[in-house]
């Protein structure tokens, strides 16, 4: 399983373990366009301390569509995986691709 490092903002589908807002799911803007998922992990990952955790050789190059606007790195995961069977889950600071 590969770690990238990324940013996230508030979206009340995800939990956080702590009172305090964690980094995944701080609000920020975003306007990727549709590309392969480690590209856009890998970009999201650079845009702050939350962690992305997912197996790249299984899932690295499937397509994701594109994703824009002011929200978590938590609300964009969960958004480009929509048309996928991939889910995301939170777990503190880190974001679980699975």
């Amino acid at each position: 399983m590969a770690a990238l490092s990324a940013a996230c903002q508030s979206d009340q589908s995800f939990s956080s373990s702590s009172p305090e807002i964690s980094p995944c799911n701080r609000l920020r803007d975003f306007d990727l366009p549709a590309q392969r998922f480690d590209e856009t992990a890998q970009a999201l990952a650079h845009a702050s301390s939350c962690f992305i955790k997912a197996d790249l050789a299984d899932i690295g190059s499937t397509q994701v569509p594109a994703v824009s606007g002011h929200l978590s790195i938590a609300a964009a995961l969960s958004r480009i995986l929509a048309p996928t069977d991939l889910q995301v889950m939170q777990h503190g600071d880190t974001l679980i691709v699975h």
